[in-house]
């Protein structure tokens, strides 16, 4: 399950029929659906092989925020479950997706702070802006902060500030 917020969310996002599916769709042929019996959302796109994708949410358009997920194309659907908790009357998702090659996406560093994309996502940043590492948090730079985390024993990405959880159906 995933939940977004203790809010109730309705997401609005056009449903595009898969067969309309071309490679320079920028939405990647994306449909999302609900479930009338349980509630829950269910999100899939086809993934073009070599891209490597990224999901960001949002409740007002104005600011879009990532979900933990980064996924690598196949030649396949990429599909996700999401459930929402009650609050919000809507929720828009879209997709982002770079060209750039990485055996796994996670750790890989697509603008090169020195901090991977997992970590940035997991934390609130932006994996595709370096600035973000020079940001002060706590009296440290997320760099500082996740070069710290690796020492210890903590799992820096453990935690979800979002409080997402996600699922495949």
């Amino acid at each position: 399950t995933m939940k977004i917020s203790p809010r109730p969310l309705f997401a609005l996002l056009p449903l595009i029929p898969a067969a309309s599916y071309a490679v320079n769709d920028q939405n990647e042929g994306s449909v999302l659906s609900q479930d009338v019996d349980t509630g829950a959302f269910r999100f899939s796109w086809n993934g073009t092989t070599g891209r490597t994708y990224f999901i960001l949410f949002s409740e007002t358009l104005m600011s879009w925020d990532y979900l933990p997920i980064i996924e690598q194309g196949a030649g396949e659907s990429l599909v996700y479950g999401l459930t929402v908790s009650s609050g919000t009357d809507k929720f828009f998702l879209r997709l982002r997706y770079t060209d750039q090659p990485a055996t796994d996406p996670y750790t890989a560093d697509f603008d090169a702070d020195g901090i991977p994309n997992g970590w940035e996502i997991e934390n609130g940043l932006n994996p595709f802006n370096a600035a973000d590492a020079t940001q002060l948090t706590g009296g440290l730079t997320y760099l500082e902060l996740y070069q710290q985390s690796l020492g210890a024993g903590g799992d820096p990405l453990e935690a979800n500030p979002l409080g997402l959880v996600v699922y495949t159906p």
